[in-house]
């Protein structure tokens, strides 16, 4: 990404109001999506969507009414343990 895209980027999230952030995190974090499927909707960084929804979250906790924004899932890449296993199998019936 050159200059110029990093600067848009930025300039386009600041753009983007708390109420709107909070409602965009709120919709799409319920639906099971991704900080990054947020950020990227609202044409952030990640580490910004991150640090701004908690931000936002500490200060609706005080709000009164208090408000809970919700955490987003964690993002785990599930490993193919089948195809390790049969390779070892496989490379075990070469060697004997």
């Amino acid at each position: 990404m050159n200059d110029l895209n990093k600067d848009e980027t930025v300039e386009r999230s600041a753009r983007v109001s708390d109420e709107d952030f909070a409602l965009t995190w709120v919709e799409m974090i319920n639906s099971g999506h991704t900080v990054q499927n947020v950020a990227d909707k609202l044409l952030m960084k990640k580490s910004y969507a991150q640090a701004r929804s908690t931000v936002i979250r500490k200060a609706l906790r005080n709000a009164n009414p208090p408000f809970d924004l919700p955490f987003a899932r964690r993002e785990t890449k599930k490993k193919d343990y089948n195809s390790l296993s049969s390779r070892l199998n496989e490379a075990l019936n070469e060697i004997s």
